[in-house]
């Protein structure tokens, strides 16, 4: 389990933030994700294809978890904080998975040909 911040780790916080959350409040949802984008971001690395990450950065996925969570917060069942990060790690793993398999299927796209802008872009100016 991830190391969260002391915030959360304090006794009843996670659990009052869980049932704000479920009631609808947004930024009590922010909180707890937020402690856990960093470690998203870096499993989001490694579960996109490297062709596809010139055209999808690992950031992407992870706004997506979090657009996801927020608009399924009633589908978390679980109480703690090791439940929560294996469900925001399932959610990540699902979008990585389809991302994977979009972009593979689709032969107009070449993905081993594309380029990341960010790198490249100064080249050109």
């Amino acid at each position: 389990m991830t190391d969260a911040p002391n915030e959360l780790n304090a006794a009843g916080t996670f659990d009052l933030l869980v049932s704000l959350a479920r009631s609808g409040g947004s930024d009590e949802l922010g909180q707890m994700f937020e402690p856990y984008r960093p470690m998203l971001a870096k499993l989001a690395h490694g579960l996109l294809d490297r062709h596809l990450r010139a055209k999808m950065d690992e950031l992407d996925l992870v706004q997506e978890v979090f657009l996801r969570v927020n608009t399924g917060m009633d589908k978390f069942k679980g109480e703690s904080r090791g439940e929560w990060e294996a469900w925001l790690k399932q959610i990540l793993t699902h979008l990585a998975k389809d991302a994977n398999r979009w972009y593979r299927r689709t032969a107009k796209r070449n993905l081993g040909l594309e380029v990341r802008l960010s790198g490249n872009i100064a080249r050109f100016l």
